[in-house]
């Protein structure tokens, strides 16, 4: 059974968004000299480094189900490789601040995934408004040529735009399955799906990276450290808390935190990069953030009726 969440959980809601708001900003530094392979590879590999001893510390489980097992492999696919890859990619073409704000439209997906898959965060009016105004702001950002067949402007940032949501969307589906893994702490579950994701990449290494010697021994610094963070701080410990938090007060609540990672990655990436803020990426800004708000009306309080199989924690 979740439950209502305590000031210490808004703490950690708030936390996190810092965190996922800051790695786009370090994705920017690091994906220049690494590329989206060898920064998601870093990424997984550092990410499983830290959590693997305090796991081991703490009493290593295995599932106990099939089931178990069967969604640990699609939370290494859609909450772990394709969208790190996705983000790493768009990064590319796009700025940080745009990837934050796109990256801000996944508690709309996770809306409708919910009305699809539960019985008890169904689509209401508020909700469905909330999803009006957010992908109108959306759409603002992206341009209407966006949505005609990606026709005019630059084609590759097009692409970026799309991947960027595609991974939002990735997201925002596969998260909530990470309540059905009953047998599992939080930590365990973290750590077990960056196992996955670890063997995974260095099992593609020799076939989509084979220079992969000659590109780490010439990173900077600043490329180093960036990949160091994302790895350590935004993979390791936000994806021990992200299932954490999940658990505990739900995936619906938990969208709390999403929602305010756009406004720490535009923050963020105009303070360390000097990236310009347009008014159209401000008025989409706006237009999710409220649209996110008017969804939120009549549910403040999460439901005691939802429930769950009991969680090790």
């Amino acid at each position: 059974m979740i439950r209502i969440a305590t000031p210490s959980d808004m703490l950690l809601l708030v936390l996190l968004a810092a965190i996922y708001g800051s790695a786009f900003t370090a994705i920017k530094i690091a994906v220049p000299e690494l590329g989206p392979f060898g920064l998601v590879l870093a990424r997984v590999l550092l990410g499983f480094a830290v959590l693997l001893p305090y796991a081991l510390a703490r009493g290593w489980t295995w599932p106990s189900s099939r089931s178990s097992w069967a969604l640990l492999g699609f939370l290494c696919a859609f909450n772990l490789i394709i969208p790190f890859f996705l983000v790493s990619w768009s990064q590319q073409h796009i700025n940080a601040s745009l990837m934050a704000l796109l990256m801000g439209a996944g508690p709309l997906f996770g809306l409708l995934m919910s009305h699809a898959t539960t019985t008890d965060d169904r689509l209401s009016g508020p909700k469905v408004a909330g999803v009006a105004v957010g992908f109108a702001g959306v759409a603002l950002v992206l341009g209407v040529d966006a949505f005609t067949g990606l026709s005019g402007g630059n084609i590759e940032a097009r692409l970026a735009q799309a991947a960027a949501l595609l991974a939002s969307a990735c997201y925002a589906v596969s998260g909530v399955f990470v309540r059905r893994i009953t047998d599992l702490p939080s930590h365990q579950l973290a750590s077990l799906v960056l196992g996955f994701g670890s063997v995974a990449m260095l099992a593609a290494t020799p076939l989509l990276m084979p220079n992969i010697i000659d590109v780490t021994t010439r990173l900077s610094p600043d490329a180093i450290l960036a990949t160091l963070y994302l790895g350590a701080i935004t993979t390791g410990g936000a994806y021990m808390l992200r299932y954490r938090l999940i658990r505990t007060v739900g995936m619906s609540y938990f969208g709390l935190s999403i929602y305010l990672v756009p406004v720490f990655g535009v923050a963020i990436a105009a303070v360390w990069l000097s990236e310009p803020i347009p008014l159209s990426l401000l008025a989409g800004l706006g237009l999710i953030l409220g649209g996110l708000a008017v969804a939120r009306l009549r549910s403040g309080k999460i439901q005691a009726t939802e429930r769950e199989a009991p969680i090790q924690e």
